[in-house]
């Protein structure tokens, strides 16, 4: 982008922010380029154009929020990378769902290689870890019964759940010397 499109752009996201619906066709054909390539960057190829649209999405939601003494590419580009580390977080999230260590050594198809043996190195050490406690809080750690399973009330099956999470990171800290 050039300076005079940058300065455009600009002046477009100012009209936006100000409630000018018409600039909202000109923000989209001088910043779509720009930040389809950015996110290509950050996220690769496949999840680009998805979150390039996530970004404009809300570049639109906060225009009333653009200040017009900044300027409009680094304010849209800002909005991308925040947009982008929320897309990553949530996939990080999702893969925790299933956060087992049994599910730590099945990578995903497309990890690499280092990320895959690093996964198993983990699930590894989760399961020397996970063998020093005692088989309920195990139980308890892995959330494999419910508190209506075990016969006692939801609080005090949370509470079971806290400490033995406690005593799994102390483990974890005393065997790997890791705050």
């Amino acid at each position: 982008m050039d300076t005079a499109q940058r300065r455009r752009l600009s002046l477009c996201l100012a009209r936006l922010a100000q409630g000018e619906r018409a600039a909202a066709t000109e923000v989209f054909e001088l910043a779509w380029p720009v930040v389809r390539a950015f996110c290509a960057r950050l996220s690769g190829a496949g999840d680009a154009d998805d979150l390039a649209q996530q970004a404009l999405v809300k570049v639109f939601e906060q225009a009333v929020q653009f200040d017009p003494a900044r300027d409009g590419l680094a304010w849209v580009l800002e909005v991308a990378a925040w947009e982008s580390r929320t897309a990553r977080k949530r996939r990080a999230r999702s893969r925790e769902a299933g956060g087992s260590a049994e599910s730590l050594g099945a990578p995903d198809a497309a990890a690499l290689p280092d990320q895959a043996l690093q996964q198993r190195e983990l699930a590894a050490a989760l399961d020397v870890v996970l063998a020093q406690l005692s088989p309920a809080e195990r139980e308890a750690v892995r959330g494999e019964v419910t508190a209506g399973e075990r016969g006692v009330s939801g609080a005090a099956w949370r509470k079971r759940r806290e400490r033995a999470l406690s005593r799994l990171k102390l483990l974890w800290r005393t065997n790997h010397g890791l705050e």
